[in-house]
């Protein structure tokens, strides 16, 4: 936001040498992987003749100063996921399987993918739902994302 805000208040000062209109458009939900639907969704893009974008990149990437005139990203999935079995009895954990420890295998699985930083991929865990308000019971039920 920093950036395209200096943008704009330079612009501002060379406004009497500008032709046309400037749009200044911040995505919303860029961690989301909707944030561009969303803004193309509104028209707000519909009568541009040009849009620029811009995407702070990290250091191992792109080295300070410099800049690519375009990036390559992969494409984005969003798993989510279900490990479903019954609950069971806090003392009795030989009478069932604890979804919680079913999660924390997958999770382990996940981080033995190890893909070079400088391909754009990234696969990680980011939400875990099990158990109820019970702190005696054993889950056999999860939700994963």
């Amino acid at each position: 936001m920093r950036i395209v805000t200096g943008t704009m208040v330079t612009l501002k000062k060379k406004e009497n040498c500008l032709n046309g209109t400037v749009r200044v458009i911040f995505q919303p939900a860029e961690e989301l992987g909707n944030g561009a639907v969303k803004v193309v969704k509104t028209g707000i893009v519909d009568d541009l003749d040009y849009l620029f974008g811009v995407h702070v990149r990290p250091k191992n990437e792109i080295q300070y100063p410099a800049c690519a005139a375009g990036i390559q990203h992969g494409a984005c999935v969003f798993v989510k996921g279900k490990i479903l079995g019954e609950d069971h009895h806090g003392a009795r954990p030989h009478e069932g399987i604890n979804a919680i420890e079913v999660g924390s295998l997958i999770l382990q699985q996940l981080q033995q993918i190890h893909i070079s930083p400088y391909i754009p991929a990234s696969i990680k865990m980011t939400n875990f739902h099990a158990g109820t308000d019970s702190l005696n019971v054993i889950p056999g039920e999860a939700s994963l994302y």
